[in-house]
């Protein structure tokens, strides 16, 4: 990105600053949030919607790999006070521990524990037989979202796996009508 380029979070900044937002109720939400958001609910629906399981991936011996790099991370982060680092690797002691008494059993566990829910589903597919997976690609044929920012970058469709949501817009767009999911 050039200097003289604007990037989301500026449009962003500057939309939430002029703009009348309490009648209007119009707010910038960053990347960081809406993946969030999307990726703990559109996941965990394709996992109801599958009937997939958790048990494929050996969340007892294999936690580790779904941790996010920074909670791991057995350096000091910039700024962590000494109370935070040890709140953190204490964190990581009790994730490891409820993974392996079998606490995080469930999807809805990984949510509660703030696992890398995106590296699960990808981890997963390839162990997944042919009715599970049919499950799944059914799933997703059929998954509505409502993403009122209608494809904008940071919408809801960017977090579709596999991408679908490219596939699916591509479409919309060829057909000639609005690319909102």
């Amino acid at each position: 990105m050039s200097d003289r380029e604007i990037d989301p979070d500026v449009l962003g900044y500057i939309f939430e600053k002029y703009i009348n937002q309490k009648q209007m109720g119009a707010y910038y939400t960053k990347e960081d949030i809406t993946g969030y958001i999307c990726r703990s609910t559109i996941i965990p629906a394709l996992f109801d919607k599958a009937n997939l399981s958790l048990d494929l991936l050996d969340l007892p011996k294999n936690i580790a790999a779904y941790l996010y790099p920074a909670l791991k991370q057995a350096d000091r982060l910039p700024t962590e006070t000494d109370r935070e680092y040890a709140a953190r690797q204490e964190r990581v002691r009790k994730l490891i521990a409820d993974a392996r008494t079998g606490t995080i059993a469930t999807i809805n566990d990984a949510i509660t524990a703030n696992l890398n829910l995106e590296a699960m589903i990808f981890d997963l597919v390839p162990f997944l037989e042919a009715q599970p997976l049919h499950r799944l690609y059914q799933a997703l044929a059929t998954l509505s979202i409502l993403d009122p920012t209608c494809g904008a970058p940071r919408g809801a469709m960017r977090y579709c796996p596999n991408g679908i949501a490219e596939r699916r817009n591509r479409s919309r767009r060829d057909e000639r009508r609005p690319h909102c999911a």
